[in-house]
């Protein structure tokens, strides 16, 4: 990423914050919400947020944009045409929702009835059919109802689920769209994945979780090595989330007989924990405070994390991980050129 843009970046975002903010608060409410510009500026403003640090701010402008589309259907009229563009920016919108909440299963922004579970299409843009993306929604809806339903009722949901996803049919319109085929099936067998971990407790060492696992992972390597990487970040990262690090052999490389690991192949280890451990000892040195709080306070185990929530599991684990990341990654470049590593 060229660091040179980010100051203007910056300046432009503030500009449209301060125009969006204008509008809200000198323009009639109703004219706003019917502004089929105005949820489009919001999915820029949340992409922005995404790329600029990953961090929970872009949550901001998915529910100012739920309240938006929410006055926006109250206004409107049956007779009321519908816009391209605002169909994409709320299907955006919604997607993001429910492939956020399986991180952490908070409560939907969009609800389970958004999607049209009739619709067996895939999408180009979600990489997957409405009803793939209505059965993961009713997955997280399902673990996060788990101590309000009755044991027998939760099990025949999740029965129910567990069979609409072994026989759901994508439908490529074009025969010759591989991308959009392999993109689907990624995220069907991602599906199959967290579902098993969500609502039946499985772990990396499930057998049929370990096997859908590799079936992923070979899935993105093949799409990737073709020049195909769309569509396939959320299927990744549940196979990262669950990946067995003690069986991390996914397969033999073909051309080089050599095995390909899913983590760090055994001779790195050694030297990747070395490094891991000097950086400790130079941010506790560096960041005293920091220090203070424990350094197992930062990869604390899932139940320690998420207690309250039996959504979250391993699942939640990895956005603090991945913040933590971030951030060593951040001070990283710094800390070396200042010699300490």
């Amino acid at each position: 990423m060229n660091r040179a843009w980010k100051p203007i970046a910056m300046q432009l975002e503030g500009k449209v914050l301060h125009s969006l903010r204008r509008r809200l608060m000198t323009e009639d409410p109703e004219r706003v919400a019917l502004d089929p510009e105005v949820p489009t500026i919001m999915m820029m403003l949340c992409l922005y947020e995404i790329i600029n640090k990953c961090d929970e701010r872009w949550v901001i402008h998915l529910r100012g944009a739920r309240d938006l589309i929410r006055t926006r259907r109250r206004l409107l009229t049956s007779s009321s045409t519908s816009n391209p563009l605002l169909q994409f920016s709320e299907r955006f919108f919604a997607y993001q929702d429910v492939i956020g909440r399986t991180a952490c299963g908070e409560v939907p922004i969009f609800g389970e009835d958004y999607w049209d579970a009739s619709d067996t299409n895939a999408d180009a843009w979600l990489g997957c059919s409405p009803e793939l993306v209505s059965v993961v929604c009713s997955i997280t809806e399902l673990s996060r109802s788990r101590r309000s339903t009755d044991p027998e009722e939760f099990a025949i949901k999740a029965e129910s689920l567990e069979q609409r996803l072994a026989s759901i049919e994508q439908l490529v319109s074009d025969p010759d769209d591989n991308a959009l085929r392999r993109s689907a099936e990624a995220k069907r067998l991602a599906a199959i994945v967290y579902l098993y971990c969500a609502l039946y407790g499985a772990t990396p060492s499930t057998p049929l979780v370990a096997h859908h696992v590799k079936e992923v992972l070979s899935f993105v390597s093949e799409s990737v090595g073709a020049g195909l990487a769309a569509g396939l970040t959320w299927p990744l990262f549940v196979a990262a989330v669950e990946l067995n690090p003690l069986d991390d052999e996914l397969w033999t490389d073909t051309k080089t007989a050599e095995p390909v690991y899913g983590g760090f192949p055994p001779c790195r280890n050694i030297p990747y924990v070395n490094t891991l451990h000097r950086r400790k000892s130079v941010l506790r040195a560096t960041f005293p405070r920091r220090s203070m709080l424990g350094w197992t306070s930062l990869i604390q185990l899932p139940a320690e994390r998420s207690a309250e929530d039996p959504a979250c599991g391993s699942f939640a684990l990895v956005t603090g991980i991945i913040r933590q990341a971030c951030w060593l990654v951040s001070v990283g470049p710094a800390l070396t050129l200042s010699g300490h590593v």
